[in-house]
């Protein structure tokens, strides 16, 4: 079975060559099928062929005698038998002449007649000899005569052209134009002459002639079975038909790669190794480049070859280094070869200076202040004044800015440095430099400068970057592929583009677009800080350039300067590792995705599903689910950018819901789906522009099972319902029951509780009055240390104001008196203080005492250094009797405070005296002793120590507190606490008595 293309019908848009074509077209099988073709849907049409029989039969008698030609070359176009007789038997061909049904010539042997919409308009004498030579363009009947001139027929005028155009250029023209082959196709209006495996297109011109124009070259359509051609004018390709090896897609290369010959040498010292990997350019002249190697690189478009010379000083110079080179004011030129940097002269012949740093120059740059600016790695920033014969490179700093990467001048007064941890700005007249907000960290390949409130920015990993009035960062997003996270320079073509190479191909971005997203993120950055974070709401589209469009490889090169030049000619040059990639912006064709996104067919468990329109109608409990879809695109795939979304009734689509398609599959799918309405949204970039999207909507039905129908969900609700009031009673009944269980158990439990809580009040009565009691005693105790901290205080300030006069009167040893008894009697108060806080600790915050064995040597040893200046000062001898192996159990805190006031108040109250410390040891009990011959205590004092510890000590010595002072409440409340027993006796010493219990 075969199928050829038939007649167009009706409705109409652009055409490559009438500027009319028709929205609907009609296929025409080999058995008389017709299948409607209409925004990339095609229905099979019964009624076609039998609504198009009565108007033929309208034509003539005999509808067998007339052929309608699908184009050429036709399946019956080979001259045959049956040819041969069809057309001495008087039949015609029918040929489409415009865009309408019915709209055609009829031609046979002797005439050429014209009908529009079915009715005949004019009829001219036309002899043929072959009427396969006949073929149409728009409104207009062309025929071929013998390969050398056509006649146009147009109206009721016939005029004769001689074949005109590239095909006069081929060698076999004037041999072999008998071979010359006529491809005509039908539905695009467009026709084509093959000769010696060369395609030319015929282009009409406004008089009606016909020129021939080269299109393809050295490709034999013949045995390849070529059947149809159609030229894409808008994408630039050729599609070719055959009936055997499918489609071919020719592509015209956009772009050209100039590489220059390999086995060129400079003489039989110097060879350049790999010549076509480029990385830093000049322009020179207006069509030609000069890289830092040496290699002058360009296009001689006039006689239509490539510039292939060397610079031989530069290239002896520089043989390796390929990173950076630059011009000066005078066009000297400077170029940089790992740790040197060369000046040629002006005339290009000799190297005039010479520098060699320590490190690798890693940048060379000419500043718009005239200076020649170097960055070296791991040093900084240098300059050179290039109209001082005798000037050397000064460092300029700063220190920070060791890896330079990238150099460029702002102003006169402003150099930009990139490096690998930010972007600088440098004030060459002040040598101070700033780092750009938001740039920390970024590692910079390049920037560029094309207006002074836009800086874009290329960035390891982060793509690019745009710095708008050297305040606001803003970062655009990757590719989908991430291609852009390895970008090497940006180039503007003045046409409103960006071109950016990386080392997976080239991209072109549209400035206005980039601006707007800038400006739109502002303003969302903004409204983040007032409401808190949000999903990007916008998308940018990037036009990808990859080999098939004439790169010798997608690598480009970088980390070079300058990277991409425009030249004067117009062309832009950008290195690469296969050549230098060459083009004029202006004739670069962008191949848009702008064709409707059209549902191919739907499956369900890989089975075809109906679709009703836009609707698809699924069986209960749907499984296995998949959408294949497709669009009119013949470029690279990666400028292909789809997603979908499902939305179910009632709900809205979020951004951040939309899934990606495959663009190599175009198919959605799905496990399952529940019942319900649901929308699937699929969505195409339609080039460029902010969120500029195509959606394509399907309406999804799921059926409900009979669980979810309405009547089923009352039913149950209204069993429901029955359920839980009859629960409800028993459970009311069975807890009605249980409850008076409950109360019977509940009031003996409240009978023996009652019991419990009369004796818990007891306690709490107890604990009450032990709390208030406590409380008493610390009253009594902080107006009891009042007491006895006011007298030594006044003594203190009246003994403070008397020094003054004293120094005056150089009565400096009653200075050092007063002093020595302020001293004395701020330590006593500070002791008295401290001895009241640790005692406060023990009497309301309680204390959980944690008995160890101590050896009481070494603690009255440390206590004896704390006195020992004081014991000195007071002429007093101080013994202490313990051995090293005398231990009790106790609690360590606890008794160094009873011990250590025990000896405080020996030391204050003995002067020129002897304090004692000994140990007695009888019957498990061990007796520590510490005595002191000076003033003895007072009765009530003594009284209060050797109480029985039954009495109640502490309101004895509230009664008395204003004679025994507080520091034997103390030693005597502690003392009890740790279970120690104290007394004291006075005979000409007094003397304090520990009794430990072994």
């Amino acid at each position: 079975m075969t199928i050829q293309p038939s007649s167009r019908n009706a409705t109409l848009s652009e055409n490559s060559n009438t500027g009319k074509r028709s929205n609907v077209t009609y296929a025409q099988f080999e058995f008389g099928q017709a299948v409607r073709i209409e925004n990339g849907c095609a229905v099979y049409d019964s009624m076609y062929l039998s609504n198009r029989g009565p108007k033929i039969h309208s034509l003539t008698k005999d509808p067998k005698s007339i052929f309608y030609v699908f184009g050429l070359p036709d399946l019956w176009s080979r001259p045959t038998l049956a040819n041969y007789r069809f057309v001495n038997a008087g039949g015609s061909f029918m040929i489409t002449g415009g865009s309408a049904e019915g709209n055609f010539y009829l031609c046979d042997k002797t005439h050429a007649t014209y009908y529009q919409n079915w009715k005949k308009k004019h009829e001219v004498i036309h002899p043929a000899q072959n009427l396969w030579n006949y073929f149409s363009l728009g409104e207009r009947l062309y025929y071929l005569h013998q390969r050398e001139s056509f006649t146009e027929i147009f109206g009721q005028k016939v005029s004769t052209f001689m074949i005109k155009g590239d095909i006069l250029n081929n060698p076999f023209f004037k041999t072999e134009k008998r071979e010359i082959k006529l491809y005509w196709n039908n539905n695009s209006d467009q026709a084509f002459l093959f000769l010696a495996k060369n395609l030319y297109a015929l282009e009409q011109q406004k008089d009606g002639g016909l020129v021939t124009k080269l299109m393809l070259e050295d490709f034999d359509l013949p045995s390849q079975n070529i059947k149809v051609i159609h030229f894409d004018k808008i994408n630039k390709k050729i599609y070719l038909g055959s009936t055997t090896t499918g489609l071919y897609v020719v592509s015209k290369h956009q772009f050209e790669t100039l590489t220059i010959s390999e086995d060129k040498k400079l003489d039989i010292f110097f060879t350049q190794s790999q010549p076509n990997i480029f990385y830093s350019q000049l322009p020179y002249q207006n069509n030609a480049v000069l890289t830092s190697t040496g290699f002058i690189v360009g296009k001689d478009e006039q006689k239509n070859r490539i510039i292939d010379k060397r610079l031989k000083i530069l290239e002896r110079t520089n043989p390796f280094d390929r990173r950076a080179i630059t011009k000066d004011a005078k066009a000297q030129i400077w170029v940089k070869s790992n740790e040197n940097i060369f000046q040629l002269s002006q005339d290009e012949r000799k190297i005039i200076r010479h520098w060699k740093f320590k490190n690798e120059v890693k940048a060379i740059y000419h500043g718009k202040d005239s200076q020649i600016w170097l960055g070296v790695d791991n040093e900084g920033l240098y300059k050179i004044n290039p109209e001082d014969p005798g000037s050397t490179p000064q460092f300029f700093g700063p220190d920070s800015l060791k890896n330079i990467t990238y150099l460029e001048s702002l102003t006169e007064h402003e150099l930009l440095v990139g490096t690998t941890t930010g972007l600088y700005s440098v004030n060459v007249s002040k040598k101070e430099y700033r780092l750009f907000e938001g740039t920390k960290g970024l590692s910079i390949k390049s920037f560029h400068i094309f207006d002074r409130e836009n800086i874009w920015i290329a960035a390891l990993q982060k793509g690019i970057m745009l710095l708008k009035g050297k305040k606001s960062l803003v970062t655009f997003p990757l590719d989908k592929n991430n291609y852009l996270a390895s970008p090497h320079c940006v180039v503007s073509d003045g046409l409103g583009y960006l071109w950016i190479p990386t080392n997976k191909g080239l991209f072109q971005m549209n400035i206005n677009d980039l601006l707007k997203y800038a400006a739109l993120n502002e303003t969302e950055h903004s409204n983040k800080l007032q409401t808190g974070p949000t999903k990007p709401l916008h998308e940018l589209f990037y036009m990808y350039h990859a080999m098939d469009e004439g790169f010798k490889t997608n690598e480009f090169n970088g980390s070079c300067q300058p990277c991409g030049v425009k030249l004067a000619n117009g062309y832009i040059s950008l290195p690469s590792l296969n050549g230098l990639v060459w083009f004029r912006p202006e004739q670069i064709s962008r191949y848009i995705p702008d064709g409707h996104i059209i549902l191919d067919k739907a499956e369900l468990n890989q089975q075809p599903i109906a679709v009703e329109g836009d609707t698809v109608r699924f069986p209960l409990n749907p499984e296995n689910i998949k959408f294949h879809f497709s669009t009119a695109f013949f470029g690279n795939y990666n400028n292909l950018n789809l997603s979908y979304t499902l939305v179910k009734q009632g709900s809205d689509t979020e951004p951040a819901s939309w899934l990606p398609i495959d663009n190599k599959d175009f198919t959605v799918r799905y496990s399952s789906l529940n019942s319900g309405k649901y929308t699937l949204i699929v969505r195409k970039q339609d080039g460029f522009g902010i969120n500029n999207f195509s959606t394509k909507s399907i309406h999804l039905v799921v059926p409900q099972v009979w669980y979810e129908t309405t009547a089923t969900i009352v039913f149950f609700v209204i069993i429901l319902i029955l359920a839980l009031t009859l629960a409800v009673y028993f459970y009311n009944l069975h807890r009605l029951k249980a409850i008076r269980r409950e109360k019977a158990e509940l009031e003996k439990i409240v009978l023996s509780r009652t019991v419990s809580l009369k004796n818990a009040l007891k306690e709490l009565e107890k604990s009450k009055n032990h709390s208030d009691h406590q409380v008493h005693v610390m009253s009594r105790m902080l107006a009891s240390i009042t007491h006895d901290v006011q007298s030594p205080l006044k003594f203190i300030a009246i003994a403070s104001g008397y020094i003054s006069d004293m120094v005056q009167e150089q009565r400096y040893e009653d200075v050092s008196e007063a002093g020595t008894m302020i001293s004395g009697l701020s330590h006593q108060i500070g002791n008295m203080l401290r001895d009241l806080l640790d005692y406060i600790k023990v009497q309301v915050y309680g204390k959980r005492m944690d008995f160890e064995e101590i050896n009481l040597k070494k603690l009255i040893d440390l206590k004896i250094d704390l006195f020992k200046s004081v014991v000195e000062r007071r002429g007093n001898h101080f013994t202490n009797e313990l051995t090293d192996n005398i231990q009790v159990s106790s609690d360590y805190q606890l008794l160094s405070i009873v011990i250590h006031n025990l000896i405080d108040n020996a030391v204050k109250y003995t002067n020129q005296g002897e304090i004692k410390i000994c140990v007695r040891t009888s019957n498990n009990q061990t007796e520590l002793i510490i005595s002191n011959s000076g003033i003895g205590l007072a009765r009530e004092k003594m009284d209060l120590i050797n109480l029985d510890p039954n009495v109640n000590e502490i309101n004895h010595a509230i009664n008395s507190e204003r004679k025994t002072g507080l520091g034997l409440i103390i030693i005597k409340e502690v003392a009890e606490l740790i279970g120690i027993r104290i007394k004291v006796t006075q005979t000409e010493v007094t003397s304090f008595h520990l009794f430990f219990n072994q």
